[in-house]
C-alpha cells in the first residue's frame, strides 16, 4: 500500500504541474476614466485603448457595447489599431455597465472588462393625486 502512495505521488505531482493554466492575460483595456457620471438624455465620449502586456496598443480591434435600453454606445467596434472614441448615451438611470471584448476566434482566448456609468435618477417634478383624502398624515395610503 505505501509503495503505490510513492509511486502515484509523482505521477499526481506531474499532472498538476503540467495541467495548470497560464492565466497571464496578454490584453487588458485601459478606460480614459474610472468612472463616469451623466444624466438621462445626456451623451459624453470616452477613450478606450487596447493594450498588450507591454502597455502598447494591441492593433487588435474589439467589441463595445451597454447594457440593453439602458445605454447605447456607438461605434460598436474599435479601429484597427485597438483605439475606440465612443459616444455613450444613457436612456435609464442607475448604476450601468458598459462592457469590452477582444475579438477572437476561441471564446476562452476572449478579454473581457466593464466600465461604470452612474446615472442619477432624476428629481421628481410634481406629485398628483386622483382621490386626495381630506387629512393627509404620515403613513396614508392614498392613489396616485
Amino acid at each position: 500500500m505505501n509503495k503505490r502512495k510513492f509511486l502515484f505521488a509523482p505521477f499526481l505531482i506531474i499532472a498538476t504541474l503540467i495541467g495548470q493554466d497560464d492565466s497571464k492575460e496578454k490584453f487588458h483595456f485601459e478606460f480614459g476614466m474610472d468612472s463616469l457620471i451623466i444624466n438621462v438624455g445626456e451623451s459624453k465620449e470616452i477613450t478606450i485603448k487596447l493594450l498588450n502586456e507591454k502597455g502598447k496598443l494591441a492593433q487588435n480591434p474589439f467589441y463595445v457595447f451597454g447594457q440593453r435600453k439602458s445605454l447605447s454606445a456607438s461605434p460598436r467596434i474599435s479601429d484597427s489599431t485597438g483605439v475606440a472614441t465612443v459616444t455613450l448615451m444613457a436612456h435609464k438611470p442607475g448604476r450601468l455597465r458598459l462592457s469590452t471584448q477582444t475579438i477572437t476566434v476561441k471564446r476562452d482566448d476572449r478579454v473581457r472588462d466593464n466600465f461604470v456609468v452612474n446615472v442619477p435618477y432624476p428629481p421628481i417634478d410634481k406629485v398628483v393625486f386622483n382621490r386626495t383624502p381630506k387629512k393627509l398624515y404620515v403613513g396614508t395610503i392614498t392613489e396616485f
